[in-house]
């Protein structure tokens, strides 16, 4: 009986731990476009920083990125031909953004 009441507090923990885990993500979207024509911009990389977590827009110019842990972050937008652009996000909620790039 005791083994069994352990398992059971064991699988309960486990549970609790998941579901904390999941409940603390948050979602950063956005848009990234040419600053002088407004076009969506596809194939721009998107990296948190300091955790390197990356995305890619799609040919709407569009991303996801979904972060586990709601700390101070910069996210960065690389893309050739462009100026390379770092943004600060004080609190990461879930949140959207627009970002436009200049070309060199």
């Amino acid at each position: 009986m005791r083994l069994s009441c352990s398992r059971v507090i064991l699988l309960t923990a486990g549970l609790l731990f998941m579901l904390l885990s999941a409940a603390a993500q948050t979602t950063i979207r956005g848009r990234v476009t040419d600053a002088i024509s407004n076009q969506p911009l596809e194939g721009v990389k998107v990296t948190l920083l300091p955790s390197k977590t990356s995305a890619i827009t799609d040919q709407l110019g569009e991303f996801t990125i979904k972060q586990t842990r709601e700390t101070t972050s910069d996210v960065s937008f690389s893309y050739i031909g462009f100026e390379t652009k770092t943004i600060s996000l004080p609190d990461l909620k879930n949140v959207n953004y627009r970002v436009a790039l200049n070309a060199r």
